[in-house]
């Protein structure tokens, strides 16, 4: 936990400018921010090129505030082998407390990296920590499908649906499915700011 916070005051302190990539490796940061092994059993070892808009980039730990990732990323890419091998992606917090980890975003059977093509299990939702829980991590995990196509049997969350969200596990899933490890990885940090009510009012959320 003490390596945890020192890493949040060194990404408030350096801002979204810092490049983390310049001396740690997708795997030394994922192990560094206590991801690996309480969260997924293995680090990515690729990073996810996540971009928000222009100046909003998910760089590997950097602070992000609530209302620049209201809506799902406008640019996605991840190494991959092309329209003929499928993927999933998930974005999860698990700094949720009592109701950890929470399902942000789920989408499987992405043929390359056409997430619009994909298979959406859980609508993209932003992040919206409670007040008082300090800052939360959002942890981006892409996994190739090592046997093709899945059928996936998981109930469907809506934009505004909260039901089935909570009490996420990205381990079981990607045990159940057979998904193996990730392959690419990313992250951002947030915390609770003046927006997140407004959010969590759209989701029924009210604490």
């Amino acid at each position: 936990m003490k390596n945890l916070v020192l890493l949040i005051l060194f990404s408030m302190f350096y801002g979204n400018s810092y490049t983390w990539t310049n001396t740690l490796s997708v795997y030394e940061i994922f192990r560094n921010n206590l991801i690996v092994p309480s969260i997924i059993s293995s680090a990515p070892f690729n990073k996810i090129q996540i971009l928000y808009d222009s100046s909003t980039k998910v760089n590997l730990g950097n602070i992000l505030q609530p209302f620049s990732v209201k809506f799902s990323p406008t640019y996605i890419w991840w190494p991959n082998k092309g329209a003929y091998a499928f993927y999933t992606l998930a974005m999860i917090d698990p700094d949720s407390g009592d109701i950890s980890q929470v399902k942000h975003w789920l989408v499987g059977n992405i043929p390359g990296i056409d997430i619009a093509r994909g298979e959406t299990i859980a609508e993209y939702m932003g992040s919206a920590p409670s007040l008082g829980t300090g800052y939360h991590r959002y942890i981006f995990l892409v996994f190739e499908q090592p046997y093709g196509r899945i059928k996936f049997n998981e109930p469907y969350s809506g934009v505004f649906d909260f039901t089935y969200r909570p009490y996420f596990s990205i381990q079981h899933f990607a045990n159940k499915y057979r998904l193996g490890y990730p392959v690419a990885g990313n992250l951002y940090y947030a915390t609770w700011d003046l927006f997140v009510p407004i959010l969590r009012a759209e989701h029924g959320l009210y604490m």
